[in-house]
């Protein structure tokens, strides 16, 4: 199996329930997004691919973008979907040797290389779909292979990838993140976060 895996880090939002701009609050020495880009660079991944959208210009300014493709969805206002299909798009046109996509989130600052590798590696044994296990059934961060790239393309645009999971969800293999899975929608859940975590970034 051609074991190049592309990591695609959807940070289009506009973060309208948080009130800040999300992607770019404090986390450890860097942002959100920082952070999740430092977590992609540093797993078993053969590239990391950004996609922005709301704010775009100003959370680039924010980025360090070595070794990172940073893509702006125009269509971001229309749902998650169009993001994951601006980003398949691209691996498609760019990078034909990409066996494999991982989809992963900007806002779940607790996924680490680790636990990406451990979602590579099962893939890589496996192929098909990796998810990452919720009470509410499978999700993000999750690998899927070249196979489904069509799907993941052509999503309804208010939907994410849990579409193509859940058709085929008998071939999808699962794996428990151990509390990492945890999302930020809210300043109330960032601050929880902040203080569970040790880090002093608190906003108000």
């Amino acid at each position: 199996m051609n074991n190049n895996i592309s990591i695609l880090i959807l940070a289009a939002g506009a973060s309208t329930r948080m009130g800040k701009i999300k992607q770019l609050l404090p986390w450890r020495k860097g942002t959100l997004l920082s952070n999740a880009m430092d977590t992609a660079r540093a797993s078993a991944a053969s590239s990391v691919i950004v996609v922005t959208g709301a704010n775009a210009t100003e959370i680039v300014n924010h980025l360090d973008q070595d070794g990172v493709v940073i893509l702006k969805n125009s269509d971001w206002p229309s749902g998650m979907g169009s993001s994951i299909g601006c980003g398949i798009r691209y691996i498609k046109d760019n990078i034909p040797q990409c066996s494999a996509v991982l989809l992963m989130l900007a806002d779940q600052p607790l996924i680490d290389a680790s636990y990406l590798d451990i979602l590579i590696s099962t893939y890589k044994q496996q192929g098909g779909i990796v998810a990452t296990s919720y009470n509410s059934g499978p999700g993000v961060p999750a690998i899927f292979d070249r196979v489904h790239f069509d799907e993941l393309q052509q999503l309804n645009k208010e939907y994410g990838a849990k579409q193509v999971i859940a058709a085929h969800r008998s071939a999808t293999i699962t794996l428990d993140p151990q509390g990492k899975q945890k999302d930020i929608d809210t300043l109330e859940e960032y601050n929880q976060l902040i203080e569970q975590t040790g880090n002093h970034n608190k906003q108000q």
